[in-house]
């Protein structure tokens, strides 16, 4: 094992491109996988996706989305991502999210090139070398970033890895023209270039030594020429030098960059493109997304109330996953500190979370870092083992063994891959966007596809957030927005502006604005085009204007009984699950006297047009404070309600039904008119004198 592990090592190339095969092949198959549970969403696969189809179609990188919220004609007024027009043809050629997640993981895959080769400069050309590229490509961070959908800072670590190496090589010239590039694929690249080029301004260590042995020899002489000499020298040296020079020339051009990517995108883009003028109630001249100012850039010494204890748990998180490496370089502070300076004191906290983009952003700092922590540790080694300078190791370290080398490195690995979206364990734990899916796939993706290739290209389509990208190679399409606090100010719709196609999702139907939730059963504008009753996110159901033909049922066949046992009851915390012997389940939901209270939510089902019958088993436990009901009145009441209020039945259960002490079914009987989404049986307990008790609720067809 031994051996063959040693004959691996020889070949560092074929390791390095194992990585970055498992990369790519893990990053895109859970891509897919997010995409079959219909967890990509508008934000952010809908959007680039839109955007990318519209360079081909007329529009320059037009996407409804941020033209909804934000009043933007095109991406390049949210992000100066020029570059996303060299990504344009190819996804013109494979209008698929899988082309994006390809192209994405193999950029970035790409990445581990570059780095290592900066690696074998700085650290040496053994099997230590691949421990930077290897610990990037099983990155918590940047997996989870490559896991959540696509996005443009997929192309940072590249550039900013092969610039670092040319700049490092003294390839100036090169490194120029990758630092083009750079500034043609988003707005943070000036920050990134300004904090590499003061690290090749810091001053070297033999010029620190040899100034401090200047000034040891001079320190005798009382004259102060004598003392200043050394100083002297060394500043002349510094300032002679060529990499100082350039070094100096790239933060003077990446303070300048970002100040012109700033005033193209407030004032050059839109006449450029023929773009139309954003409405003044958007933003003033001068303001934007990239932000001149800290208050543009959400940043203020308020942001450092917003989930402290949240901000300082990532960066140990982010830098134990290196084994605190990167804090052995002083390069490691200077490349770092925008990023702390920002996330500490911003007001959105996703900057600090993995599972969202910024894990690329953020890994170009400490990947760097951790190369010049490693070659510290080196110096340490190589100090300690020789003998010579022993004091020049704070710690008196050893040269570890390879065997304890490639232990420590798989042990970083694999925490790594434990602490990413790969491990099933993390999944839905409140994580970023990447955690958010399952290995275990549910049907239905393939009805929805079928369902909406019923809409005509090019139709004018309103779709809910994560049905968005199945609709977005289409300039006019639409998203409905994820956050019920704030409707989109430019959503071009309105009771008096109608969509011809409306597509929903039953676990966002919440998120229809109310004039649209009004209109589409109850004024017959609409009618029900067809409806898939089971997929990842519930049903799912499309409307067409003036449409009045038979509604096309997908996802197999009706349900002939939906049965829930109390314990799958929605049930409210006024409730209490208590055992109930000689019931179908044994146990009973009980809704406390002496209150009045929604007891219970039945699951959201999908329901095709035809006649529903609903049977309760109750009973009723008055045990508490007040006078015990009337025969005439009502303690509870049952309401079946769907999405946009279709359908809409009720009934009222008597005391006098329930008064004998046993058990007893309720049945409602109801019909669907039209096919419907989100239906569920609401209950509510309402005289405080009695404590019903809910056994069994079933639905079949009647």
């Amino acid at each position: 094992m031994a051996r063959l592990v040693r004959r691996i090592l020889r070949r560092p190339y074929l390791v390095l491109l194992g990585g970055m095969v498992f990369y790519v092949i893990a990053t895109v198959t859970i891509d897919e996988l997010r995409v079959l549970e219909l967890q990509a969403t508008t934000w952010d696969l809908g959007l680039y996706q839109q955007a990318l189809w519209s360079v081909g179609h007329g529009r320059p990188l037009y996407e409804a989305a941020d033209f909804e919220v934000a009043g933007y004609p095109s991406f390049l007024e949210v992000h100066t991502s020029f570059v996303l027009f060299a990504v344009a043809p190819v996804y013109d050629a494979l209008p698929s999210p899988l082309t994006l997640f390809t192209l994405q993981s193999i950029v970035v895959a790409g990445a581990a090139i570059p780095l290592y080769l900066l690696s074998r400069e700085v650290v040496g050309r053994g099997p230590i070398a691949l421990t930077p590229p290897l610990l990037f490509l099983c990155s918590a961070a940047v997996i989870g970033s490559s896991i959540y959908d696509f996005h443009v800072e997929a192309f940072l670590p590249v550039e900013f890895f092969t610039f670092f190496l040319l700049w490092y090589r003294r390839q100036y010239a090169w490194g120029a023209a990758v630092a083009v590039v750079a500034l043609l694929t988003m707005e943070i690249a000036p920050v990134l270039m300004a904090t590499i080029a003061l690290v090749f301004l810091l001053p070297s260590r033999d010029g620190l030594r040899g100034l401090l042995q200047g000034w040891r020899s001079s320190w005798g002489s009382q004259r102060l020429r004598a003392l200043l000499r050394p100083l002297g020298a060394q500043l002349r040296w510094y300032l002679l030098d060529r990499r100082h020079q350039v070094s100096a020339a790239l933060l003077l051009a990446s303070i300048v960059s970002y100040y012109f990517l700033r005033f193209l995108q407030s004032f050059w883009i839109q006449p450029l493109l023929g773009l139309p003028p954003i409405s003044p109630i958007v933003r003033a001249p001068g303001e934007g997304v990239i932000g001149a100012s800290p208050g543009l850039l959400g940043v203020g010494l308020g942001g450092a109330s917003v989930d402290p204890f949240g901000k300082l748990s990532f960066w140990i998180i982010t830098y134990a996953l290196l084994g605190l490496v990167p804090l052995l370089s002083l390069r490691g502070y200077v490349l770092a500190f925008p990023w702390w300076i920002f996330t500490v004191f911003n007001t959105n906290a996703n900057f600090s979370i993995i599972g969202f983009q910024y894990g690329y952003i953020f890994a170009i700092p400490l990947m760097l870092s951790f190369i010049f922590g490693l070659r510290r540790l080196q110096g340490w080694w190589q100090e300690t083992s020789t003998g010579a300078q022993r004091r020049a190791s704070p710690v008196g370290l050893r040269r570890p063994s390879r065997g304890t080398v490639a232990v420590t490195v798989t042990a970083l690995v694999a925490v790594n891959l434990l602490m990413s979206p790969l491990d099933p364990v993390l999944h839905d734990s409140g994580q970023g966007a990447a955690y958010q899916f399952s290995y275990e796939v549910p049907p239905g993706y393939s009805d929805v596809t079928q369902l909406v290739s019923l809409i005509p290209p090019g139709a004018v389509v309103l779709a809910s957030d994560n049905l968005f990208p199945l609709v977005a190679n289409n300039l006019h399409a639409y998203s409905l927005y994820w956050d019920p606090n704030q409707y989109p100010a430019f959503l071009p719709f309105s009771s008096a502006e109608l969509p011809r196609y409306v597509l929903i999702s039953e676990n966002r139907d919440w998120l229809v604005p109310s004039w649209l939730d009004e209109i589409l059963y109850s004024t017959g504008d609409y009618g029900v085009v067809g409806i898939v009753e089971e997929t990842p996110v519930g049903g799912v159901i499309l409307f067409e204007s003036g449409y009045h033909g038979p509604a096309l049922l997908l996802g197999g066949p009706v349900h002939p009984l939906w049965a829930w046992t109390p314990a799958a009851l929605l049930a409210d915390p006024a409730t209490n699950l208590l055992a109930a012997p000689g019931t179908p389940y044994n146990e009973a939901l009980w809704g406390m006297p002496g209150e009045t209270t929604h007891l219970w939510d039945t699951p959201a089902v999908s329901l095709p047009v035809g006649n529903y019958s609903m049977d309760v088993l109750l009973a009723e436990e008055p045990m508490g404070p007040g006078a015990p009901p009337t025969n005439t009145s009502s303690v509870l009441f049952l309401h079946v309600e769907g999405f946009a209020g279709d359908p809409d039945a009720i009934l009222y259960v008597p005391h006098s039904l329930l008064r004998g002490g046993g058990w007893t079914s309720i049945v409602l009987n109801f019909t669907i008119g039209a096919p419907a989404i989100g239906v569920q049986i609401a209950a509510y307990q309402l005289d405080p004198g009695a404590g019903i008790e809910t056994a069994a609720v079933s639905l079949h067809p009647s």
